[in-house]
């Protein structure tokens, strides 16, 4: 009783499950919440003034010169005005047609508008609505389809590490009651000679502290080096939203710090667990 370390000591059979579920539960709560925070830094980032941009696209045979005298008397409403080249809308375009080697038959003229203020983008948009094929696109539809997706994620980033969590926690407990059977004679004795609760107690929530933060700690190198793999490959695609995935130091002190929250958990659960086995014990 003199060395506390080894009062109460998990088989091995104990120390490598306790160790390998921390580890797994670790590794898919930072990984699902490193996608999550990532994906909607990206959204962030991508969504960030859409609201006061649109798109005119004018068809083949549409009223181009209509729509730019538009543009022209509705000027001093317009932030600014940039339309694509022919070059720049082929290479936009050729990834979804590429069985058509001329695509200038197909081709729109797209002009690319960043308005003042939403009242200025509800005028234009009623004055080009009227012309013959062309279309006014406001960006404020994709912003909600982008938040609709960030907000998926989300949810289904919450709801992973909730049953992780849930999971996690029934790990503890049963690692805990486990180890309470197998030191049953140990405990009984103890409770005999007059050993205190929390002397039992402190000793076996310990040892589930220690097995939880190793294996929680072996979590996060692996689930830093998959979120670090997923990041570099979605940032190598230059363009698109999946490019500007990322995360913020913030973002990455929340990261480090899940080990201590599951380590922290399974201390406190393990108490409770050990707790409440104490107080029905027959010694006792």
């Amino acid at each position: 009783m003199n060395n506390k370390s080894s009062v109460f000591q998990p088989s091995l059979d104990q120390s490598i499950f306790l160790t390998a579920i921390s580890a797994l539960m670790s590794f898919l709560i930072i990984l699902s919440l490193g996608v999550a925070l990532s994906l909607s830094n990206a959204v962030d980032r991508w969504s960030r003034n859409w609201d006061m941009k649109a798109t005119i696209q004018v068809l083949p045979g549409g009223n181009l010169a209509g729509a730019k005298e538009i543009l022209k008397n509705e000027e001093p409403r317009i932030k600014s005005i940039y339309q694509l080249s022919e070059a720049e809308l082929e290479k936009m375009l050729r990834p979804w047609m590429q069985g058509s080697r001329d695509l200038s038959a197909y081709l729109p003229t797209q002009i690319d508008l960043t308005f003042h203020n939403a009242r200025d983008i509800s005028i234009v948009s009623d004055r080009i609505s009227k012309l013959k094929d062309v279309k006014f696109i406001s960006h404020s539809d994709a912003i909600r389809d982008l938040m609709v997706f960030g907000g998926a994620v989300g949810g289904l980033a919450f709801v992973i590490i909730l049953f992780v969590s849930l999971a996690a926690g029934m790990a503890i407990v049963f690692s805990t009651n486990s180890m309470i059977k197998i030191h049953n004679r140990e405990i009984n004795i103890l409770a005999v000679v007059g050993a205190f609760d929390s002397f039992i107690m402190n000793h076996i929530s310990t040892v589930i502290l220690k097995l939880t933060a190793i294996g929680s700690a072996a979590g996060l190198a692996f689930a830093s080096i998959a979120v670090y793999w997923i990041l570099d490959i979605a940032q190598s695609q230059k363009t698109g939203i999946i490019a500007q995935m990322s995360l913020t130091s913030f973002d990455l002190l929340i990261l480090g710090l899940i080990p201590v929250l599951l380590s922290a958990g399974s201390f406190l659960v393990s108490r409770f667990v050990i707790l409440r086995a104490l107080k029905g014990n027959s010694f006792k």
